[in-house]
């Protein structure tokens, strides 16, 4: 991915941002959230250079440790750790000379209060540019298409093996990415249909969360993300087990 990268590090941020792809209109008029990939994300009426100080100033705001920093005339990266091991990221990119998308993940797996905690940081780097953001979006109704499955092989085996599930269910991938930590994502596209694989370490073994999305209802979009565990149990040459 590519972008601004906030990994923070502090017990004030805890859980999991919710895996959905909701789009909601911004009720003070600075942008619009959107969920995808388990990030929220917000566009901002700021520039690239008022969104990275905003950035920085929110670490300090949060009491939180830069670890690395790097920045261009695109973006810029920051990085940090939670002090019990969870990543935390932020990610911004110039939209334009006045706009720029700040796409905050926090966590592996889905849980509202990860969310929370993904808004209070987006809410602590508008505060430090003199805006506001509206207030979270209802967690109805998303995830309501995904499966979920834990896998005994490496994340980084059921990362190549989901990359190859996609392509073999027609799948075109638009943006993937795989860390250090064996926390990774796959967004990719067929047609109206989207499809969106998490990775990420549970129990000792690699979970896989898959969501379909675009299909005729919650029925058929859980039908394509069993379909997809279920090419991706061939190229793995095991089963998944249902998280307990």
């Amino acid at each position: 991915m590519r972008g601004i990268v906030v990994v923070l590090a502090g017990a004030v941020l805890n859980g999991c941002v919710v895996a959905a792809a909701v789009v909601v209109a911004a009720a003070v008029g600075v942008g619009a959230y959107f969920y995808l990939e388990n990030e929220l994300s917000y566009e901002y009426e700021a520039g690239l250079e008022a969104a990275w100080e905003a950035s920085v100033g929110a670490l300090q705001d949060l009491s939180l440790r830069r670890e690395s920093e790097k920045k261009d005339f695109q973006a810029g990266t920051l990085e940090s750790h939670m002090s019990d091991g969870r990543n935390v990221r932020v990610l911004c990119e110039r939209l334009g000379e006045k706009r720029t998308r700040v796409r905050v993940r926090v966590g592996d797996f889905t849980g509202e209060a990860n969310r929370q905690a993904a808004q209070t940081i987006h809410e602590t780097i508008a505060r430090r540019m003199g805006l506001k953001v509206p207030p979270l979006p209802p967690p109805e109704g998303t995830g309501s298409g995904e499966v979920v499955r834990l896998y005994r092989a490496s994340p980084e085996a059921c990362y190549e093996a989901a990359m190859r599930t996609a392509g073999k269910r027609g799948y075109r991938a638009e943006r993937y990415e795989l860390n250090r930590d064996g926390c990774g994502s796959i967004s990719a596209r067929s047609g109206a249909r989207s499809l969106f694989v998490t990775l990420g370490v549970q129990q000792g073994r690699t979970r896989v969360t898959v969501q379909g999305r675009g299909g005729a209802g919650v029925e058929e979009d859980r039908k394509a993300a069993e379909e997809f565990h279920g090419v991706l149990e061939k190229e793995l040459n095991e089963t998944g087990e249902e998280p307990r």
